[in-house]
């Protein structure tokens, strides 16, 4: 499949995910937090980016097609010499 993630990439950000929650928690334990509830800070965190992600995701949807529509009018208020494609 075309894009797919083949497996061992697929183990890899599983693997890669599981050593960032692993070195959270460790920060939190070495702060004095107990096992458990480092835990639950370390997946509400992840959680959290998730939101961030969703986010900076959303406002590129919205905005980015107005922007492409309009980047060579602004490249020529620049300055910037244009040369249209024939086709």
């Amino acid at each position: 499949c075309r894009g797919a993630l083949h497996s061992s990439q697929h183990h890899a950000w599983l693997r890669h995910g599981t050593v960032c929650h692993v070195a959270v928690v460790a920060y939190l334990n070495a702060g004095g937090m107990d096992s458990s509830e480092a835990l639950q800070t370390a997946i509400a965190s992840s959680l959290a980016m998730f939101g961030v992600t969703l986010t900076f995701l959303t406002l590129a949807w919205k905005h980015l097609p107005k922007d492409e529509a309009s980047r060579l009018d602004r490249a020529r208020a620049l300055g910037e010499e244009i040369v249209e494609a024939k086709g």
